[in-house]
């Protein structure tokens, strides 16, 4: 199935992209995406410095994809 994912900030920069398609298997879960991100892009966060939504909804890692969900992992944020 397909997933679409979206990257902020930090992981814009690790991804050199602001989306892409990611083609994954059809019982997936978040944490499984993740695990996948973080052996295609080294320098991706752990999740536990992440936010992540699910359709624009707080999702946690064990969130069951569907095909054509949105997941967007949102990277910690300072400044002020």
């Amino acid at each position: 199935m397909k997933i679409k994912v979206l990257y902020f900030a930090y992981l814009k920069s690790v991804t050199h992209q602001e989306e892409e398609t990611i083609e994954i298997f059809p019982t997936a879960t978040v944490l499984n995406l993740h695990t996948l991100l973080k052996q295609k892009y080294k320098d991706f966060f752990d999740s536990k410095h992440l936010a992540i939504a699910v359709n624009e909804t707080y999702a946690d890692s064990q969130t069951k994809l569907k095909e054509g969900d949105t997941v967007c992992f949102i990277p910690p944020v300072a400044g002020g």
